[in-house]
C-alpha cells in the first residue's frame, strides 16, 4: 500500500491509499482490515480476535464477506494480467530460442534497441 493523498472530515483524517496488488485506491478502515487479515491467511474469525483485544467494534460477517469478494476479485485480476504478461515474455522468449537468439548458456537473448537522448539538440 502507498498512501496518495489524506482527506480530512472535521477532526477525522482518512488517508486514500492505493494498493499494489489490486489497485483499490480508497481503502477505508473496515476494507484495510479486511484485506491485511486476509492477506496473512486469515479470516473473519480472526479479525474478530484482534478487534477484540484491542476494543475494538469488528465488521459484521456481511460487510466482511462483501469486502473480502471485492478485495478477492482485485486479487484475481491483478494475477490474471500478470500470467498474462508472463505468457507474453514466454512467447518473447520461445521466438528468440527459434530464431537461435540464445547466449552461451542457452538463455534466450532479446535484442533492444533504444535511442538514449542524453541532453538539449
Amino acid at each position: 500500500m502507498i498512501i496518495v493523498r489524506e482527506k480530512r472530515y472535521g477532526q477525522r483524517s482518512c488517508f486514500i491509499f492505493k494498493c499494489k496488488m489490486c489497485n483499490v485506491r480508497e481503502m477505508d478502515a473496515d476494507r484495510g482490515a479486511v484485506c491485511g487479515t486476509t492477506s496473512t491467511g486469515g479470516g473473519r474469525a480472526q479479525l474478530e480476535e484482534m478487534t477484540s483485544a484491542m476494543n475494538i467494534p469488528t465488521t459484521s460477517a456481511k460487510t466482511f464477506r462483501r469486502y473480502h469478494d471485492d478485495v478477492c476479485d482485485g486479487w484475481e485480476a491483478t494475477a490474471l494480467n500478470e500470467m498474462k504478461l508472463a505468457a507474453e515474455e514466454e512467447e518473447e522468449a520461445r521466438l528468440d530460442v527459434a530464431a537461435g537468439d540464445v547466449d552461451v548458456n542457452g538463455v534466450p537473448v532479446t535484442t533492444v534497441i533504444a535511442d538514449v537522448h542524453t541532453g538539449p539538440t
